[in-house]
């Protein structure tokens, strides 16, 4: 939930019911793999804290990445054209510089496992690929309005 500054109040404004279902999807998704990818490297026998800490942190900032994704097209959508393409440039900028600082933090302190956090980052791409295997009642829904 986000604080509304436009109303002049504190009033807590409700997060959009769309980018929470995405959001949902995209977190289950990144905890599953989050676990396969643990369960891997501890049966290689190269499991330690390390690899937990990398894993939570790469996960955490591809989740809030994709987040952030989410409110920024919907912000984007309510501007005119050229401001909606600025504002999601802007925000595909910012964002990038958020991933590389989290890999940067991942590499450069010895208590994360660099290759958790990098690995750990592309899991919303991968939960994004098989998002059509998934919504198929969604798409039913809207090729059966094409058709009537």
């Amino acid at each position: 939930m986000f604080l509304d500054k436009r109303k002049g109040t504190n009033s807590v404004k409700a997060v959009n019911p769309v980018i929470k279902k995405e959001t949902t999807y995209i977190s289950i998704w990144t905890m599953a793999l989050s676990l396969i990818m643990q369960g891997v490297i501890f049966f290689m026998g190269k499991w330690n804290s390390g690899v937990l800490l990398g894993n939570l942190l790469g996960g955490a900032a591809a989740v809030l990445n994709f987040c952030l994704m989410c409110k920024g097209i919907l912000a984007a959508v309510e501007k005119d054209e050229q401001d909606a393409k600025t504002m999601i440039r802007m925000s595909r900028t910012l964002r990038m510089f958020m991933l590389l600082a989290v890999a940067a933090i991942g590499a450069a302190l010895s208590f994360f496992n660099t290759w958790t956090v990098l690995i750990s980052l592309f899991f919303p791409r991968i939960a994004i690929f098989f998002w059509p295997l998934f919504n198929k009642s969604e798409q039913n829904v809207k090729s059966e309005d094409k058709h009537e």
